[in-house]
């Protein structure tokens, strides 16, 4: 699982997966991403990219449009190892949310890295995609309101277990469940990833998450933000507070 924290409200930036790659593999990978709802209707398409550089830092960047619908953005959620700074950039509030990484964290992404064991399963399912052999990780989330959580991955053991492709279904059982979303790796470039990808805007406000989700409110009145529950905005707050103040000592 991708662990950024600070990125957890930027419209469903969720950076699973990224820092699945070797420290010497250097890429960037191109998504595409569809959200279904319980009937199997397409709610939403997405497209992004996720790269990392030959040191291990790496960066997910997700295109979403304005909640007055006048455009898209591209949100970025930055590990930067070398700093050992986790960093989420909206364009939407012109926030950036900096959160220190601890010694042991940044120690735990560089050994996760170089990881090319993608799953638990013996009796391993191998398929190819984009040119790679993949292997199939199963996970079982557990249950929301009754309903099983299934994600599917098919991983690349060449590319530091790099998931390829993703999908999460959800039903009251497994015979029942419905694809929820589905996200796809379109196209691979190894080498070093474009450095733009990595500078951080300049004008950007420093702000929490919870503040972030308040200037997203003011800016934009009627917007919700569905993946950014107060608790959970509480609970990255913590976080945020307790790694600014110690900066990740």
């Amino acid at each position: 699982m991708f662990p950024f924290l600070v990125a957890a409200c930027l419209s469903a930036l969720s950076i699973d997966g990224i820092m699945s790659a070797p420290a010497r593999v250097a890429y960037t990978a191109t998504f595409q991403e569809w959200l279904y709802d319980r009937s199997g209707k397409l709610l939403l398409t997405q497209t992004g990219l996720h790269a990392q550089r030959v040191d291990g830092s790496a960066v997910r960047a997700r295109n979403v449009e304005r909640p007055d619908k006048t455009g898209f953005v591209t949100q970025r959620a930055i590990l930067d190892l070398a700093r050992a700074e986790e960093i989420a950039l909206d364009p939407l509030t012109e926030s950036i949310t900096t959160t220190p990484l601890r010694r042991d964290n940044v120690e735990f992404y560089r050994t996760l890295a170089t990881a090319t064991d993608c799953t638990d399963d013996h009796s391993v399912v191998r398929n190819t995609m984009l040119g790679y052999d993949v292997v199939r990780d199963v996970q079982t989330i557990g249950r929301q309101t009754a309903r099983i959580m299934r994600r599917e991955i098919w991983r690349a053991p060449d590319l530091g277990c790099l998931p390829l492709k993703e999908t999460l279904t959800i039903g009251r059982t497994e015979a029942d469940a419905s694809a929820a979303t589905i996200r796809e790796v379109l196209k691979i470039e190894e080498g070093e990833p474009d450095a733009a990808l990595f500078e951080l805007p300049a004008g950007y406000i420093e702000r929490s998450p919870s503040a972030r989700s308040d200037e997203l409110r003011k800016r934009y009145p009627g917007a919700s933000c569905s993946t950014c529950p107060k608790q959970a905005n509480q609970e990255l707050d913590d976080v945020y507070s307790r790694r600014q103040a110690d900066r990740g000592k």
